[in-house]
């Protein structure tokens, strides 16, 4: 859970969930879409494939046993271990979705979208090494694509929890500039200003 200035309270797993909606196909590059297409078709993407249709129906649970069994069949199948950390925020399982996105980093280091959701998973932790961990993520997400306002935004919040309330300033501030902007920013706001 976020602190935002006094009076507000913000969960990541909450905010997420506008996001989640999407299919998180439809956030990945065109070259990692490519990727995962070309992996061959076998048992593990049997269980994939039902993970999926659990994961769309919301069924976060049944999701996470198929894409394990994948992941048993495949160790490094980044499908399944992408779809898994998902269900895992879902979950509120942050640890384990730690996990599954370092070992896709590991394997594929310019896979950007598991940088933003292993930030968000390290944010909810709510640790100092691991709000420290999540701006990192962040940051990286940010250096592929400076115009991304909700990685600002997520970002000023772990700054914020650090007590770096310009650097949380700055960031919120771009990502109004970028169209990601709350009540609760503009509030946090007015209380930093009359400081």
């Amino acid at each position: 859970m976020f602190w935002v200035g006094k009076k507000h309270f913000v969960s990541i797993a909450d905010y997420e969930d506008r996001f989640m909606e999407v299919n998180p196909k439809d956030l990945m590059s065109p070259a990692l879409i490519e990727l995962l297409s070309s992996i061959p078709k076998d048992e593990t993407s049997r269980y994939t494939i039902q993970g999926n249709e659990r994961y769309r129906n919301k069924d976060y649970e049944s999701a996470v046993d198929n894409y394990t069994k994948a992941i048993e069949l495949k160790y490094d199948n980044i499908e399944a271990l992408y779809y898994r950390g998902l269900c895992y925020i879902k979950l509120e399982k942050y640890n384990n979705c730690v996990t599954d996105l370092t070992k896709i980093i590991d394997i594929h280091p310019d896979f950007v979208e598991a940088y933003f959701y292993r930030a968000n998973a390290r944010a909810a932790l709510q640790t100092f090494k691991q709000l420290k961990d999540a701006i990192l993520d962040y940051s990286i997400v940010l250096e592929d694509n400076d115009k991304n306002g909700l990685c600002y935004y997520l970002r000023g919040y772990c700054y914020l929890q650090l007590q770096k309330d310009t650097l949380a300033y700055s960031d919120w501030k771009n990502a109004k500039v970028l169209g990601v902007a709350q009540e609760s920013e503009a509030n946090w706001k007015n209380d930093y200003l009359h400081k």
